[in-house]
């Protein structure tokens, strides 16, 4: 087998699943009934509830009413704050329950953003390319954040995810080059593909013993990822999700995971120690491929099939 083909493995997911990332950014459900507007901002509503759809101001920093002539804000619209490059800081009011596709997608002077502790889901693309922003609290009633819902915020150092967070999309903190450190809650079930990939300066990470599976090259080209902990529980590990995390010395793999995939810690260089746990029962092709500084290897009882390049190069 043609020793570049798991790297042309994980260089394929990490080019071709970010074309999917801003794909629910088109609005869905019931026609409104109504609409308005107040203080400048723009709305739909639907009987009591109000949906924030468009910002026609010039404040640079903003508190998103919670109410509107009489409606409650339950939402804020895709697209509804995108390219206000002019925003500084906004306030998200605890009526608001759920942040559409694109929300605030390049709002680049954002530095500051307070999520309501009524959200509960981030739509694809929300806060994307919010370069100003520097950390971001999730709050616990948030259950997802979808594809790209920060990708590529670059000044991005600390995010606090919320202990109710089931679902993180993919890309969602893709290109993310200040994030140091990332502590996924256990509450989390499915990291998805690219979810941190390519976040060059992260350094640790921790994943809760609630997730399912860690997606396809989720952590892929985190070239200063040193330190990753994956508490037991754990369900799999996919395709080239440690990909080129160059700085990886050590890796240990609870008996909770059952499959370690294809390419899924290619190309880590100084990766010395493995323990593969118990529950392991298989490992794909070229899970270790180009390893090359790999000098002790623990495999547990479990494991059943070994794929013959699991070690080449």
């Amino acid at each position: 087998m043609n020793k570049r083909f798991y790297a042309m493995i994980a260089l394929a997911i990490a080019l071709v699943l970010p074309i999917l990332m801003l794909s629910n950014y088109t609005n869905t459900g019931a026609d409104p009934l109504g609409s308005g507007e107040y203080e400048g901002f723009l709305y739909t509503f639907d009987g009591t509830d109000a949906t924030i759809t468009e910002y026609t101001g010039s404040l640079t920093d903003i508190e998103i009413p919670g109410e509107v002539n009489g409606k409650t804000v339950v939402a804020i619209g895709n697209n509804s704050f995108g390219n206000k490059t002019f925003l500084n800081s906004v306030i998200i009011p605890d009526s608001v329950t759920s942040i559409g596709g694109g929300a605030f997608n390049c709002c680049v002077n954002l530095t500051t953003v307070s999520i309501g502790g009524g959200v509960e889901s981030i739509g694809g693309g929300a806060f994307n390319c919010c370069i100003g922003l520097t950390s971001v609290i999730i709050p616990d009633n948030v259950r997802s954040l979808d594809n790209a819902a920060f990708m590529r915020c670059a000044n991005l150092t600390s995010i606090s995810l919320g202990n109710g967070v089931e679902f993180i999309g993919s890309s969602a903190f893709s290109e993310c080059a200040s994030l140091t450190s990332v502590e996924i809650p256990d509450s989390v079930k499915i990291i998805d593909n690219t979810a941190f990939s390519q976040c060059k300066n992260l350094s640790s990470v921790t994943i809760g013993s609630g997730v399912e599976s860690i997606g396809n090259a989720t952590f892929m080209g985190c070239t200063n990822l040193s330190s990753v902990t994956i508490k037991n529980g754990v369900g799999s590990i996919l395709n080239a999700t440690f990909s080129e995390c160059t700085s990886l010395t050590s890796i240990d793999i609870p008996d909770s995971v059952e499959s370690i995939g294809s390419g899924a810690f290619s190309q880590c260089t100084s990766l010395a120690s493995v323990i593969i746990g118990d529950g392991v029962k298989s490992v794909g092709g070229g899970a270790f491929y180009g390893c090359t500084n790999l000098s002790s290897v623990i495999i547990g009882d479990g494991v059943e099939t070994i794929d013959n390049q699991m070690f080449s190069g």
